[in-house]
């Protein structure tokens, strides 16, 4: 297998990252887990001066 090819860093141009769990697992067990990470978020949006944006996210069920 070969290694993944190192990713593009242009500075003050956007990034655009992409959270997922292994094998496209679901991240968030629980709506407390997905609410703090939604904090964490936040939290860097302010801190950092970043953009956050959040659709797409998959919770699990029950």
């Amino acid at each position: 297998m070969m290694a993944r090819l190192l990713r593009l860093y242009l500075p003050d141009q956007p990034l655009h990252v992409i959270q997922r769990g292994n094998n496209r697992d679901l991240i968030f067990a629980a709506d407390a887990d997905y609410q703090f990470y939604l904090r964490v978020c936040r939290a860097w949006h302010v801190t950092m001066a970043v953009e956050v944006r959040q659709p797409g996210f998959r919770r699990a069920e029950g």
